[in-house]
């Protein structure tokens, strides 16, 4: 029993050192990452492109506290597993090698990185990287990144031009880009896009934390 104890308190310690050192090493980095992609020029859309209540739509469908949380969400129904926050840290940190799964390092330490992004980087700023950077599919063999591509590749118009009905298509896609692919998947795609617009309008919510499909949400 004394040992078996021994080598928990040995674990446990050895745990708050590897994720100390990991939050530490992110929180030194992340301003270096975000410049070289800030000057990059690979962020073609403004936050001001969003008209109407379009951002509305997306946080409420895809990270809905994002601008209360702290870079991890584990309660507000219809978040899922992955904020907009741990979203981007796959894609700055991760360069496509993350291996899903809640108890895994790889997930720990996006955890970790999640929150130590949301305290260097301003949440405006989080949301302007996640809508020029979120993976949205393959379209022609190609892979898609951001709406602005996405609007080019699905539907042939500038991000501006889009109706409300193909901007949802793109929100739509982001949970499962090749489940619910506009060019591929229509079907499936306009009956989530018809669940989307229960839950904006209030006529339906999520029903769990990771009700993010909101499959009793069908018209």
């Amino acid at each position: 029993m004394r040992r078996t104890l021994k080598l928990v308190t040995a674990f446990a310690a050895f745990m708050i050192i590897a994720i100390t050192i990991q939050y530490t090493v992110a929180f030194i980095r992340i301003p270096e990452v975000v410049g070289r992609v800030e000057h990059s020029g690979n962020l073609p859309l403004e936050l001001s492109e969003f008209h109407g209540k379009r951002l509305d739509w997306l946080l409420k469908i895809q990270d809905p506290d994002f601008y209360q949380h702290r870079g991890v969400d584990l309660a507000t129904p219809g978040a899922g597993y992955t904020t907009i926050t741990q979203a981007l840290t796959k894609v700055l940190f991760f360069n496509g090698s993350f291996t899903p799964g809640f108890l895994r390092w790889r997930k720990i330490q996006q955890i970790i990185i999640a929150v130590a992004f949301d305290a260097r980087v301003s949440k405006d700023q989080q949301l302007r990287l996640f809508v020029n950077l979120a993976y949205m599919g393959m379209h022609n063999r190609r892979g898609i990144t951001g709406f602005s591509q996405a609007a080019q590749e699905y539907f042939g118009k500038d991000f501006q031009n889009l109706t409300d009905q193909e901007y949802l298509a793109l929100v739509a896609l982001l949970v499962a880009p090749a489940r619910y692919s506009p060019a591929t998947q229509a079907g499936e795609n306009e009956n989530r896009v018809a669940r989307i617009r229960r839950v904006i309008a209030g006529t339906c919510k999520p029903a769990s934390h990771s009700d993010v499909y909101y499959m009793d949400c069908s018209p």
